[in-house]
């Protein structure tokens, strides 16, 4: 009944090559992509600038992945990035 750390046999980077969202997200985030105004953020991704907004403490994206799943299998590479981001700050 007493807790123990135990390391888990899990290599991050393999976890992440199997999240190729989270990879993307990375990239946008060391390419300075996500700028932010006020709580809003924007990420320029291939030409086109989307935007994560929270509501009710819940992200939303504009992007095409967020409008036709809606977080359903799981968040989108934009909403990745502004959460990376925003842990930054």
């Amino acid at each position: 009944s007493a807790f123990y750390r135990r390391h888990l046999p899990y290599d991050s980077q393999r976890i992440e090559a199997l999240h190729p969202r989270l990879r993307s997200a990375r990239q946008l985030v060391d390419a300075g992509a996500v700028s932010w105004q006020a709580e809003t953020a924007w990420i320029a991704s291939a030409d086109v600038a989307y935007q994560v907004a929270w509501q009710d403490g819940q992200p939303a994206c504009t992007c095409p992945w967020f409008a036709r799943h809606g977080g359903q299998r799981g968040l989108c590479q934009h909403i990745l990035a502004a959460q990376l981001e925003r842990g930054r700050r």
